[in-house]
């Protein structure tokens, strides 16, 4: 007993390859997108997540000071969660976070201002180099008068 796909197959000969699936191409691509978008989501969807968290203790912290500087009297080790270690890690965790953007966004500043400094100096020097490369014109000023604004030639760089 042989299953029928397998006794209607047709041999290919040694020499002819398979033909080419047009619809693997779309397969393929739209795996990849599709991949791709997934990934996206999860990615916007932690850090939706993480500036929750965050605004959320940053707002805490902004209450915390607002009412000690109008002089009430606070519990600031309660509201912040000191001595449970849950809360202290959650804190620890959200400082680090907002340092290490910090970190990333100077370091970014920094790299942009660098690019843009090594860019306005290979234009000076290629002023520079241009401004050497003039030739002053020797002819007499009689050949200058002679020539017109068409037949000169102008360097606009």
């Amino acid at each position: 007993m042989v299953p029928r796909f397998i006794r209607t197959r047709k041999s290919r000969k040694a020499g002819e390859s398979k033909e080419w699936n047009p619809a693997t191409f779309y397969i393929v691509m739209f795996t990849l997108i599709g991949s791709q978008a997934i990934r996206l989501l999860t990615l916007k969807k932690g850090y939706a997540a993480y500036r929750r968290s965050a605004d959320a203790k940053i707002e805490l912290l902004k209450e915390v000071i607002e009412r000690v500087q109008k002089g009430e009297n606070v519990d600031v080790e309660k509201l912040l969660g000191t001595g449970d270690e849950g809360k202290e890690l959650e804190w620890e965790h959200v400082l680090r976070q907002i340092e290490q953007e910090d970190a990333q966004w100077h370091s970014k500043q920094k790299a942009e201002k660098e690019k843009e400094k090594e860019q306005k100096q290979a234009m000076q020097e290629l002023e520079k180099k241009e401004s050497a490369s003039v030739v002053p014109d020797t002819t007499s000023e009689k050949d200058a008068t002679k020539k017109t604004q068409s037949t000169r030639k102008v360097n606009f760089f």
